[in-house]
């Protein structure tokens, strides 16, 4: 699988492209911001690991010379990658949060076109708590619902993107509690209270390594699917 990583400097960039190494898949772009210093760096170096042989493009456009597009970047970037992908008819993996009306607007016109997987989490172990979630709220609509999370104190979201999907699955009102603290990778929460008793579903992850897995195989997963909008739910399912 020849695989296209937008914006490989940022933080997930960064282990997609060291997972992508170590993997039997192939690199075949990456991008940075157009006005970084990076721009036409070779991408291993910029990550840390050895060379490559594939240099970083400032231009979204490069990207789409790739089997599937992995995108971690911003709602701004996204919204360009998904008039893209609609355009070059090449599936596209989102793992950008804090996404606006346009953003989602344009991602739903390219699943018209090609498959798009969005996620706010590519952890399998949060794609089953997502599950249970549902499960639980539907099978104790009289409970009361809060959802807990802390990240490392550069997460700037709050709630973060897992948490508000973690509220949407519970179909009704919840509450939310954010921390920010030191180097977590990512924890949560989700208590369902009763009179005399509770619930609690969680899940921590102990290393973002975790997430860059989930997406290349996502990515594996949705290149082999027809055009939709698809979720780490529909992957699970098969």
């Amino acid at each position: 699988m020849r695989v296209a990583i937008a914006g490989c400097a940022g933080r997930m960039g960064r282990l997609l492209v060291a997972e992508i190494a170590a993997s039997e898949h192939e690199l075949a772009a990456a991008t940075v911001s157009a006005h970084s210093l990076q721009v036409g760096q070779d991408v291993g170096s910029i990550v840390g690991i050895e060379p490559l042989g594939v240099h970083a493009s400032g231009e979204p456009a490069a990207l789409f010379v790739s089997d599937v597009v992995i995108d971690f970047t911003t709602p701004a970037a996204t919204l360009r990658h998904a008039e893209l992908a609609a355009i070059k008819k090449v599936p596209l993996i989102v793992g950008t949060t804090g996404m606006d009306a346009a953003t989602e607007q344009a991602l739903a016109k390219a699943a018209q076109v090609v498959p798009v997987l969005v996620a706010a989490n590519f952890s399998r172990g949060v794609a089953l708590l997502l599950e249970l979630t549902q499960l639980a709220a539907r099978a104790l609509p009289d409970a009361d619902i809060g959802i807990y999370e802390m990240h490392h104190n550069k997460k700037k979201d709050a709630p973060s993107g897992t948490a508000l999907a973690l509220g949407a699955a519970c179909e009704r009102g919840v509450q939310y509690a954010a921390l920010r603290g030191g180097t977590v990778t990512g924890d949560h929460t989700v208590t369902l209270a009763l009179d005399g008793e509770r619930i609690e579903l969680t899940h921590r992850g102990e290393n973002r390594a975790i997430y860059a897995k989930g997406a290349l195989a996502a990515a594996a997963w949705l290149i082999k699917q027809k055009p939709g909008r698809y979720t780490l739910s529909d992957l699970l399912k098969g």
